[in-house]
């Protein structure tokens, strides 16, 4: 099983831009073996999208080769049908229920707000200070809870996804184990007594909710809150990167059709979610390599969002390309839950910008935190013209 394109993605150069490295495994073997992940790499879209259809070949719960899963790793992202349904139609349901005109004012009121600090500072960091507490207030509003201390929960946070490289870090494993620990707690925190609005408050009143182990309850909620925040967080942030680098003059924006496929192609340009994993259940075979029954796949959704094969022009920023077929939320039974939430909040914090900071400029280089499943600016430092 030789290793084609070397392909380390915990390297500076791959965490600063991992796309062109991407093209050669696509070019060289869409289907390569990575022996320290004791993976299969996927890098085309027609692979991805296969897999990610064929639930009953390629299974995201590894219980179904008897491969022993811990409690706290039991929830909505690592079922599958038939169990998975019920979840899924009950966290579903809960997510409809919701206000959204009313919580994207409040996003959109919150983005104002903290552009009007920066704005009185002539420019600053804004992941720190824009991206973050967006996610958060927008994330916790939707869900019915109290906003955790921002700082705190960005390291916590930071922990937990750190922790999702361990493959290629080992001594991240257990900072993330006890980061998601403490997340774990929070969550439960957030049901004693149960919020009486929001996403957790139509969780706590469902009588379907019955019928859900609490701990799969639990496990699922933090997985849908972490995501979440960390969905938006890196996607505000990766937005107006993209828009500022290829010299998007935010007052085009204005245009809602525009807006709304503009955010879709920043999805697809520079998603936060790069790599998303499964296993198989069988021997099958994908792009013409055999993979056997328990072997790991680690299909790389960043590369598939640039395949020339799906896209036109995948190279190019097209803020009006349809259609867009992109796989940055995934596809299928497993397709992000809160795709619809961190696609509002992009979009309001693109129209936040585009009417309080129309002349946003780069001030400095930008930093990508050291982690490879989701891909992440850490500091975006911007000045704002007249």
């Amino acid at each position: 099983m030789p290793t084609v394109v070397e392909f380390e993605p915990l390297h500076p150069e791959t965490l600063r831009d991992p796309y062109p490295v991407y093209a050669r495994m696509r070019a060289a073997a869409p289907v390569m073996w990575h022996e320290r992940l004791n993976s299969w790499l996927l890098t085309r879209h027609a692979e991805c999208l296969q897999v990610l259809k064929d639930s009953r070949r390629f299974a995201a719960d590894w219980r179904r080769i008897g491969t022993a899963v811990p409690e706290h790793g039991v929830s909505i992202q690592s079922m599958d049908p038939p169990e998975h349904g019920a979840l899924r139609g009950l966290l579903v349901s809960a997510y409809r229920a919701q206000d959204m005109a009313a919580v994207e004012r409040g996003a959109y009121l919150h983005a104002n707000h903290l552009l009007a600090g920066l704005r009185a500072e002539g420019g600053g960091e804004l992941m720190t200070r824009f991206a973050a507490p967006l996610a958060l207030h927008a994330v916790c509003d939707f869900l019915g809870v109290p906003a955790p201390d921002p700082a705190t929960f960005g390291e916590m946070s930071d922990a937990i996804i750190r922790g999702m490289d361990a493959g290629l870090a080992p001594e991240r494993a257990a900072p993330g184990a006890a980061a998601r620990a403490g997340l774990s707690a929070m969550i439960a925190s957030w049901f004693e007594p149960p919020p009486t609005v929001g996403m957790l408050g139509a969780l706590a009143r469902s009588e379907s909710a019955a019928g859900i182990p609490r701990a799969v309850l639990m496990n699922s909620m933090r997985v849908v809150f972490h995501a979440g925040y960390t969905s938006v967080y890196s996607a505000v942030g990766s937005a107006i990167i993209s828009l500022l680098r290829h010299g998007v003059e935010l007052s085009r924006l204005g245009d809602p059709a525009l807006l709304e496929t503009a955010v879709e192609e920043l999805f697809r340009y520079d998603g936060p979610v790069q790599a998303t994993g499964r296993v198989c259940t069988e021997d099958v075979e994908l792009g013409g390599v055999r993979i056997a029954r328990g072997q790991a796949l680690v299909l790389l959704l960043g590369s598939a969002n640039r395949d020339p094969e799906a896209f036109s022009q995948p190279e190019s920023l097209v803020l009006d390309r349809q259609p867009n077929s992109h796989l940055a939320f995934g596809w299928g039974i497993h397709a992000c839950v809160g795709g619809l939430l961190a696609k509002a909040v992009v979009r309001l914090a693109l129209s936040s910008l585009r009417e309080n900071s129309p002349r946003l400029r780069l001030s400095g280089d930008v930093v990508h935190k050291p982690q490879a499943t989701q891909r992440c600016p850490d500091r975006i430092p911007v000045t704002f013209g007249a």
